[in-house]
């Protein structure tokens, strides 16, 4: 039984190392006519193999086929074919625009004064009796927090929506408070955007505006609050919400954009969506006050959020963010997710938090295990990278060692000089390992 779980283990890597040369990467279209699926735009991937490379259009919310299989090669003679073939296949995001619906029906049953009960899977508000099962009875408070309702869908191919614990939901709250913004566009982020629309003094000092995917939204926000939004293209489902947000924007002259994308999401378009809205945000304000700023609060895995860093002002925040509804990243100690931002780093408060310290050098909070390096003049945003190499120039992890083939740090036997030589070899060896067993045991 050993032996057996022993060659699952080398199988499974041999397969993940071929994933990861058959990597895909974004590509910008500009100079193509971008096809549209039936989630909106679509993005432009190239997928490089040991024998071909190809580029293809496809959908841009759903990563997976199975959600989506509209697939364009742009090396294709019949675009019109594919793309009547494939339009159809899925109509999540085609919805009729019927905003606040429920808000007017939740006042019609309380003239009424009857009581107000939920239903899942019609996405309405009811009196009893109702032929589905409901949730309630329910007040205006329960209302104003619809996420809270909903079944979160966590499929991490596509709408993954984990929502913030409670202690980094007031961590960035504070902050964002602490900024002295007077508008706040939030981007997959409903439980931000329910925190200030539940409270009447944050009502009327800071606007803001929900930008999402999840078209459950619509009944019940006003579309002066809420736009049906992919992330990765800046696509507007319904064409009214761009005007609705340029007088959101209008009405605002410090913003803070929040936004907590998918872990697995395509940085460059990402980026390159931020930028328009950014734009956006100040082509609306032009010859208004003085003193208009707009800066971002990013909620990223440390691997993938790392891109910002290399943005003018981005800083890395050392506090883990934890959601309440994540098998893993409930727990602070297993988090890899981060904040990246350009707010300055005091506005978030980590005082009465366990597990965090104020580093007076680096005049921010950090982890309490983090020592400052006098070399490198910060603190480590990792708590486990406790030592400082001099040949590297930068503080490493306690396991890693110096290599004298590739001149860097890591761990062991990881030497990419030795491990990229060739990756015929690398394949082959990877398959000789799978197999031995197997002749071993036919001995």
């Amino acid at each position: 039984m050993k032996r057996k779980k022993k060659e699952k283990c080398v199988e499974n890597k041999s397969e993940w190392s071929l994933r990861k040369r058959q990597g895909f990467r974004l590509l910008d279209p500009t100079g193509y006519q971008v096809p549209t699926c039936s989630h909106g735009p679509c993005l432009l991937f190239e997928r490089r193999t040991q024998q071909t490379t190809e580029k293809f259009f496809a959908c841009a919310v759903y990563r997976s086929q199975k959600r989506c299989p509209f697939r364009l090669d742009i090396r294709s003679e019949i675009v019109s074919d594919n793309l009547c073939k494939n339009s159809d296949v899925l109509n999540v995001a085609t919805t009729s625009f019927c905003y606040a619906t429920i808000r007017k029906k939740v006042n019609l049953l309380r003239a009424r004064n009857e009581k107000i009960y939920y239903c899942v899977i019609c996405n309405d508000v009811f009196s009893l009796p109702h032929v589905h099962p409901i949730k309630g009875p329910l007040g205006i408070s329960s209302l104003r927090r619809p996420s809270q309702l909903f079944f979160a869908h966590m499929q991490n191919d596509s709408e993954s929506q984990y929502w913030f614990a409670e202690e980094s939901l007031t961590v960035i709250v504070n902050a964002i408070e602490k900024s002295d913004c007077d508008g706040i566009l939030c981007i997959g982020t409903p439980t931000i955007f329910e925190h200030f629309q539940s409270y009447q003094l944050l009502r009327q000092k800071t606007k803001s505006f929900l930008l999402d995917i999840d078209a459950r939204f619509i009944p019940f926000l006003r579309s002066s609050h809420f736009a049906l939004y992919s992330m990765l293209t800046n696509h507007f489902y319904d064409p009214r919400s761009i005007r609705k947000l340029t007088t959101f924007f209008g009405l605002v002259h410090r913003l803070v954009i929040i936004c907590d994308p998918p872990f697995g999401v395509f940085i460059e378009a990402l980026i390159n969506s931020l930028r328009k809205l950014r734009e956006q945000f100040f082509t609306s304000i032009i010859g208004k006050l003085n003193g208009n700023w707009c800066k971002n609060i990013i909620i990223l895995p440390i691997f993938v959020g790392k891109r910002f860093l290399n943005c003018n002002d981005f800083h890395m925040l050392d506090y883990r963010i934890c959601y309440k509804n994540h098998s893993k990243y409930k727990q602070p100690e297993k988090s890899i997710v981060r904040i990246f931002t350009d707010l300055p780093l005091n506005h978030f408060d980590l005082s009465k938090l366990p597990g965090y310290r104020f580093c007076d050098k680096c005049e921010k909070f950090v982890v309490k295990t983090t020592l400052h390096c006098d070399f490198c003049e910060i603190c480590p945003t990792e708590a486990n990278s406790c030592k400082h190499c001099n040949r590297c120039g930068r503080c490493v992890k306690s396991t890693y060692k110096h290599c004298s083939l590739c001149d860097r740090c890591h761990l062991p036997q990881r030497c990419p000089k030795i491990q990229n030589v060739d990756s015929r070899n690398s394949r082959m060896f990877l398959e000789r390992k799978v197999y031995r067993p197997k002749k071993a045991r036919e001995k």
